[in-house]
């Protein structure tokens, strides 16, 4: 499936429309990108992280952007050297072997990606499974001491093989997705041409690091140049996790134009002023989160014994004071501890790929 497949698959399954807030700490947290990778009982637990979090977390009257993105746009100088990247680029054996030998010589359009990709992934069936795990010391991957050492492993009793410090892992392309989104995410098989494309796309990103997976693939596909702006910016909002501002600027960008393309996009995360915050308030957050499934009356009563200067009478002026050095520290609503969701270990499917490290 493809990353919007996933989420059409959970909108259909909680019977409304995904909230684009809690996606985003879906796929923050890794439960989008397990789903896609085939783990076993995946959806069920994005599922439940999804209904908790919804119940917790009422959406606002007012509706908050998942994600705010800036640019500077290239001065002549960087679309000159967008050019002359992208003419190299076409040069390379590994774009020119794909185009001949996947896309038959014929480029396509930009608004033809997303079905390509699609289509292919949907030949392809489900992603390459990855199984990473450390030698022993002394042993390199290609010597025979370390394929007889991987050899014993495979012939280990199950439960032996539990033991094993294993991590599992599986690879997903970016793509450029509708003009709404500009990214997207598919799981890959190793074997087929979206695997091919992941490599190709590698071998850019090495060779031309200031381009994006998504850009690479656009490039190959479509023979679409990479732009270079003189700055790019994103803002995360969202109602249950911190707000983040990541800036990629260009050394010749001054330091004023630097601040104020900064303070573009504070403006959209800080309505006014931040206000410091008292010595009492950040530990009342930091002890909040010490003793999250505790009542509040028994509460009051450990954090009096601790900070007797501190000290509350009444309940509720207590919870209110927590609550909002809670809000205020990590920027979301407080909630007790979420219930347990299991998270996976699961076996490697057949036809799964390996490599140690």
């Amino acid at each position: 499936m493809t990353e919007e497949q996933v989420r059409r698959r959970l909108a259909t399954a909680i019977g409304c429309q995904v909230r684009d807030d809690i996606w985003q700490v879906l796929d923050d947290e890794g439960y989008v990108k397990e789903v896609l990778d085939g783990f076993p009982d995946a959806f069920e637990d994005m599922q439940k992280k999804y209904r908790y979090l919804h119940k917790r977390f009422p959406a606002q009257a007012h509706a908050q952007k998942k994600e705010e993105r800036k640019e500077i746009p290239p001065d002549q100088r960087l679309g000159a050297l967008a050019q002359i990247l992208a003419i190299e680029a076409s040069r390379l054996p590994e774009v020119i072997a794909f185009r001949e030998e996947v896309l038959q010589g014929r480029l396509l359009k930009v608004e033809e990606v997303s079905g390509w990709i699609r289509r292919e992934a949907e030949k392809q069936g489900a992603g390459s499974l990855w199984v990473r795990l450390p030698l022993p010391d002394g042993c390199r991957p290609s010597s025979s001491r370390g394929l007889r050492w991987l050899s014993c492993l495979a012939d280990l009793p199950d439960d032996a093989k539990s033991t094993w410090p294993v991590q599992w892992d599986a690879e997903t392309l970016a793509y450029p997705g509708p003009e709404d989104k500009w990214v997207e995410r598919v799981a890959v098989a190793r074997d087929g041409p979206l695997g091919q494309l992941k490599r190709v796309a590698d071998a850019l990103l090495r060779r031309f690091p200031l381009w994006q997976e998504a850009q690479a693939v656009a490039f190959v596909l479509c023979d679409a140049i990479p732009m270079l702006p003189k700055a790019r910016g994103t803002l995360r909002v969202s109602s249950v996790a911190p707000s983040r501002i990541t800036l990629e600027l260009d050394p010749r960008l001054s330091a004023r134009e630097a601040a104020g393309f900064y303070a573009q996009l504070r403006k959209e995360a800080l309505k006014g002023p931040d206000r410091p915050m008292t010595e009492k308030h950040l530990r009342l957050a930091v002890f909040l989160a010490e003793h999250p499934d505790m009542a509040w009356e028994a509460l009051k009563g450990q954090w009096n014994r601790a900070y007797p200067a501190w000290a509350y009478s009444d309940r509720r002026y207590f919870a209110r004071d927590a609550k909002a050095a809670w809000e205020r520290v990590t920027g979301r609503g407080w909630t007790a501890r979420p219930p347990g969701i299991r998270r996976h270990r699961p076996q490697a499917r057949e036809g799964a790929g390996a490599r140690g490290e």
